[in-house]
């Protein structure tokens, strides 16, 4: 009862009051109170009493509404932790029902859509009367309550349209059964109201006629798209035939109306195009019966009624957005190969059959002409932006935008067209390119925009065109002339002929015709020209640099003019979004030219500092600096160091999670990082302060893991001894916890780290990494892991017992006291593992470190490797039949052993010259004995050892036990 009395309605309108403040002091406490409320009992009917008395401040209400909406996703379903009392639960759906005529808009909306959020949990089942009380309502004769109930019913039935399972779905057909004709015949009745309403002089009554029948349509398109089983029924068909015809009507009345009438009759319209292309993507080959009318209905006015004054883009856009839909469903295309599976529904070929009968060659030609003659050529408005905001007009970028903008829109659909008709409409579309061919009159605007359409048409199915357009002899005897020109009347067609340029250069375009290319596009380039046309250039040359067939060396004598007109350009452009894409331009040339961009990149790397500050609000600009930055430094190598300074905070900023940008950054610092740690020739102090961020960068544990530890790798080949005294304390734990919940593949390069390590420091690196290593044999002895996983430990273990033998024995000593075994049980448990698992390793390197590892505990003295003399002997067998091979002259010499830095491999690209880590990692490679121990040398020592140290009684009773094949094999080996 305490409870119940501290959220009383007064003390609940009071806080309300207070958390609709504008006063920080008042509103945070209040807020505080009111999450503190939230499960108390009573709570939410104490904010529906603050709702109901409309004698309350509206914002106040507004608020109340507000929580308890918030209330219910938290707490109304049973199972939820502080779930409302059912007899809480009961009363506030008795007054949501009774509070159907709320006269505020803003209120009436949040109303609604409470009532559907508890609908979707509790209707019918615990709330059968809701949907009753809602029809009563939309029969009542007063429109304001006849409207309110609408709105309500809209957002029930959205809610319940959203439930998925089967039982679900299964209701909700029933309930489109008892209730859409009822629905149906209500909005045909309504329509009549908007009729005469729109002839009368009752502004206020068209308004609401307008607004009941837009949301009885959006009732009734739900129940349309998710309440048929088929739509092969009389009340479906009714309802799109109505769409169909009324959208004329809507169209007259938008034209007619002004201000919100206008906005509800373009809504209205916009809604009959919409229910076609929902009903089509969620229905396809049921959508089958209206196929035929559909495409029927886009065509009327996208080509028939194109120049109507009754049409609107958007409306225009969702026309073309069925039609390509259409276009490209593969539920309207039967199979094309003869080995596919026949269709099982039949449906699909006569929806194939509707398709191809609709697009009959005359069709199909018609609308291609249309869509490059009325809808291809710019605009009035575009022309203006060209003037008023070059760097906008200059990079419209499509992607998703097609399905919201005209043009992007027009030029999909129009690829979409050739795409499946290519035979019938390529032949149209040479036509045109050849009928606009010849010098332009630069005063005739209408031809230059005409010629402007047919070659945007040109390169947008270029691919389609291969056979049918000669795009080398059209370059030399046409483009190059007309992109030459100087008129700025001509500059529209200048455009979209460097933009065609781009479009074929990789499609069909000869390499030796690649210069004349570079030099039409720099002459476009020059400071002086027309923005737009400078940046379309620039565009063009990135497309053309980014082809399969670029030559660097055909690009060389054009390097340095490049380099400083794409720096003009970058220094000249305001927008943040257009020097990001000259920027990209300008990485794209660095990555192609590599190290040949040394003398040309003065300009730039002086510029970036700046530019960097200008972009701190830009991130996705601050993440085309740091690409740049990174092709930089690769191209500049070892001289990269000069760089740094602008370099190392920009990685520092970019991989602190601390700073917000982090989220946009991220994985081009890091790929920045990785390569300057690559071509840095020493580590500095600044490289090595910013590894401190590496530590939260690995608890982060996502798909930038793998750069993360190539990054560890290239620090510890910079200088291992400085990294594990700085930062080993941190590192080693973070590994180790890593190998815990990683993939195979990140196992493996932590290992190559602790390799790496142990071989840069082969008397301190195992103490420092011990924690570690005790995890590492921990996982190996238990022998859960993916093979190669195991693997890459007894990899590990061999090295450590190769580099630091003092240490391995104590170290296996700590472990087994850690285990409480014997050191000698533990031992011959590794030893078994380890002599196991050598048929399971794959990589040369891999198996002889084992056999070296193995061969040198002969002299051991240890019983566990006596006992497994032969099954060792074997392993040096295998192994050195693998490793060895024999010249012309008989000499046998060990293949993985090298001498020099030069010799030893590595992964690394073969095209690409060496980096600084290259030569690191190979001096690395040359300590490792499995590049500097000869076997054969090690087996004859090691064995000539043993027989010293046993005598010839013990030493021959060991050989007696090898199978004589495997000894007389050795022996051979031995005598070469």
């Amino acid at each position: 009862l305490c409870i119940v009395m501290s959220v009383s309605v007064e003390g609940v309108f009071d806080v309300l009051s207070r958390a609709a403040s504008q006063s920080l002091e008042l509103l945070k406490p209040a807020e505080q109170q009111l999450k503190e409320w939230e499960t108390y009992p009573g709570f939410y009917s104490s904010l529906f009493a603050v709702y109901s008395n409309a004698t309350l401040p509206l914002n106040v209400r507004f608020l109340a509404v507000l929580y308890i909406k918030n209330g219910v996703d938290r707490y109304w379903r049973k199972t939820a932790k502080n779930a409302l009392q059912e007899s809480e639960k009961a009363v506030l759906r008795t007054r949501l029902t009774d509070s159907i005529n709320e006269p505020h808009n803003q209120l009436a909306t949040q109303l609604a859509v409470l009532i559907a959020r508890i609908a979707r949990l509790d209707c019918p089942h615990h709330w059968p009367q809701l949907l009753p009380n809602l029809l009563d309502g939309v029969r009542s004769d007063q429109s304001l309550s006849q409207q309110r109930a609408l709105l309500m019913l809209k957002h029930v039935v959205a809610s319940l349209a959203s439930k998925r399972l089967v039982d679900s779905r299964k209701i909700f057909r029933e309930l489109t059964s008892s209730i859409f004709e009822f629905i149906l015949k209500l909005w045909m009745l309504q329509l009549e109201q908007v009729h005469v309403a729109a002839h009368g002089e009752d502004s206020g009554a068209l308004m609401l006629s307008l607004d009941k029948s837009k949301l009885a349509a959006k009732v009734l398109r739900l129940l349309f798209l998710y309440g048929f089983q088929s739509y092969d029924c009389e009340e479906a068909k009714a309802f799109f035939r109505l769409v169909v015809d009324k959208t004329p009507v809507f169209l007259h009345l938008r034209v007619q109306l002004a201000n919100r009438s206008r906005e509800l009759a373009e809504k209205t319209a916009l809604l009959f195009i919409k229910v076609m292309i929902e009903c089509q993507e969620i229905s396809p080959l049921d959508f089958l019966p209206f196929l035929k009318e559909s495409l029927e209905y886009v065509t009327h006015y996208v080509i028939e009624q194109r120049s109507s004054s009754l049409l609107f883009e958007r409306f225009v856009v969702h026309c073309f957005v069925l039609m390509k839909n259409v276009l490209k469903c593969d539920k309207y295309r039967p199979p094309r190969e003869k080995d596919e599976v026949a269709p099982s529904d039949s449906r699909i070929l006569d929806a194939y059959k509707v398709k191809m009968s609709f697009f009959s060659y005359e069709t199909l030609v018609t609308l291609c002409q249309t869509v490059v003659s009325h809808y291809f050529p710019l605009t009035r408005e575009e022309l203006d932006e060209w003037q008023s905001d070059p760097e906008s007009f200059a990079y419209q970028e499509a992607g998703d935008a097609w399905k919201y903008s005209l043009r992007p829109c027009v030029e999909v659909v129009f690829m979409s067209l050739v795409s499946e008709f290519r035979l019938a409409l390529c032949s149209s579309i040479v036509e045109m390119v050849n009928q606009v061919q010849g010098k332009l009159n630069p005063a005739d605007t209408q031809s230059v925009l005409l010629k402007d359409a047919v070659y945007n048409a040109a390169g947008l199915v270029s691919f389609d065109l291969f056979d049918d357009i000669d795009f080398d002899k059209w370059f030399t005897t046409h483009l190059v002339a007309e992109v030459s020109e100087r008129d700025a009347r001509l500059n529209v067609l200048r455009r979209r002929v460097l933009l065609l340029m781009g479009q074929w250069v990789g499609v069909k375009m000869a390499v030796d015709l690649r210069p004349a290319l570079y030099e039409t596009l720099l002459n476009c380039m020059a400071p002086g020209e027309d923005l737009v046309i400078r940046l379309t250039a620039s565009r063009t040359l990135q497309d053309a640099v980014d082809e399969f067939n670029f030559r660097t060396e055909q690009f060389f004598p054009f390097l340095e003019q490049t380099c400083r007109f794409l720096f003009q350009l970058l220094y000249e452009v305001e927008e943040c979004e257009t020097k990001m894409y000259v920027l990209q331009a300008f990485s794209l040339v660095i990555e192609r030219v590599g190290p040949e961009i040394q003398p040309h990149a003065s300009s730039l790397i002086q510029y970036l500092p700046e530019l960097w500050q200008q972009s701190a609000d830009h991130n996705l600009l601050q993440c085309a600096i740091a690409t740049t930055l990174k092709y930089l430094v690769q191209a500049l190598a070892a001289l990269s160091v000069s760089v740094h300074p602008l370099v190392i905070p920009i990685i520092q900023y970019g991989t602190n999670l601390q700073q917000e940008a982090h989220v946009y950054l991220l994985e081009d610092s890091l790929e920045l990082w990785h390569v300057t740690l690559i071509c840095s020739p020493h580590l500095s102090g600044e490289l090595l302060h910013i590894f401190a961020n590496m530590s939260e960068l690995l608890e982060l544990g996502t798909e930038n893991l793998r750069v993360c530890l190539k990054i560890i790798e290239s620090y510890v080949l910079l200088g291992a001894a400085q990294l594990m005294q700085l930062y080993g304390d941190v590192l080693v734990p973070s590994l180790s916890s890593l190998l815990r919940n990683v993939k195979p593949e990140a196992i493996a390069m932590i290992m190559q780290v602790v390799d790496s390590v142990l071989l840069s420091l082969p008397e301190d690196g195992p103490t420092l990494l011990k924690p570690l290593l005790m995890t590492v044999f921990q996982n190996m002895l238990q022998d859960e892991d993916y093979p190669p996983v195991i693997n890459t430990y007894l990899s590990v273990w061999a090295q450590l017992l190769l580099q630091n033998a003092n240490f391995f024995s104590g170290f296996l000593s700590e472990l087994a006291t850690q285990l409480q075994q014997q050191d000698t049980q533990l031992f011959n448990s590794y030893l078994d593992l380890w002599i196991d698992k050598l048929d399971t390793m794959n990589q040369p390197q891999q198996r002889k470190l084992t056999a070296l590892a193995l061969c040198s505990l002969l002299t051991s003295g240890i019983s566990g490797v006596t006992e497994r003399f032969a099954a060792i002997m074997e392993v040096c067998n295998v192994v050195l039949h693998e490793v060895h091979r024999c010249d012309e002259e008989g000499h046998v010499s060990d293949s993985l052993v090298t001498t020099s830095v030069h010799h030893v491999g590595i992964d690394s690209d073969e095209d690409e010259e060496d980096t600084a880590e290259d030569t690191r990692k190979r001096a690395l490679r040359l300590r490792d004995p499995v590049h500097a121990v000869v076997l054969r040398d090690l087996v004859a020592r090691k064995l000539q050892e043993l027989h010293s140290a046993v005598g010839d009684t013990h030493f021959q009773s060991l050989m007696d036990s090898v199978d004589a094949e495997t000894k007389q094999q050795l022996q051979a080996f031995l005598d070469a």
